[in-house]
């Protein structure tokens, strides 16, 4: 059974196991599928659930473009796969990421930089849409 979620915490990896500090954006399949293939040039990629640290989604490592695990399997196999092969296969075009926030004490002034140098993932090349939203859960 799917449970509705309203957002995720993405964490980039590099290949020396550190991660980014985390970006939540939309719980959309839309959105996730997205931000896998906009940041395929990641080592690898972890959304979670905000409150829980639950593990939702995670990339392969090494080839962060490609799922390796899906906690939620309704939602993985009715939602999200179609959505992701759509991008991956069938040429769509992944829609900007929609961030609802930058956690972290990174600052706008030197993000660009702090994600290109240590994660490998442009943000000045890729679609970003900053919605600071009221998202409970």
């Amino acid at each position: 059974m799917t449970i509705e979620r309203k957002k995720l915490t993405c964490y980039i990896y590099n290949k020396d196991g550190f991660y980014s500090t985390g970006i939540t954006i939309p719980y959309t399949a839309e959105q996730i599928a997205s931000f896998i293939v906009l940041t395929k040039d990641a080592y690898s990629v972890k959304m979670v659930e905000p409150k829980g640290d639950t593990t939702e989604f995670e990339t392969f490592k090494g080839q962060s473009s490609y799922l390796d695990y899906a906690w939620d399997k309704e939602f993985l196999e009715d939602k999200l796969l179609p959505v992701l092969l759509a991008i991956q296969e069938d040429g769509k075009k992944p829609n900007p990421i929609e961030v609802i926030s930058w956690n972290g004490n990174v600052r706008q002034s030197t993000r660009i930089k702090y994600f290109i140098e240590n994660f490998n993932v442009n943000f000045s090349e890729i679609p970003v849409i900053e919605r600071i939203i009221d998202c409970a859960n």
